[in-house]
């Protein structure tokens, strides 16, 4: 993450999400209550309006889905996958 001043989450809708880097905080676009945080491995995790939460490792891809209840989805990606 070092280095990254911004960082583009595409929902389900297609729709893109430009986070902005500045002093140690993420900060969303204007009208969106997604709260994204740096995680100290490179990668990052969104926490949606609804308290459901998306990890992404540092090269974005994701690596886990949780919603509200704590119900969950792990992912693992092969190194030729990406």
């Amino acid at each position: 993450m070092s280095g990254t001043t911004s960082a583009i989450y595409t929902d389900e809708d297609g729709d893109a999400h430009r986070f902005v880097l500045a002093g140690g905080t993420w900060t969303a676009p204007s009208g969106d209550d997604d709260i994204l945080r740096g995680d100290p491995s490179g990668g990052w995790t969104l926490t949606h309006k609804d308290r459901s939460l998306e990890t992404f490792d540092a090269s974005g891809r994701l690596t886990s889905d949780a919603d509200a209840n704590g119900n969950s989805v792990l992912y693992e990606w092969s190194p030729d996958a990406w």
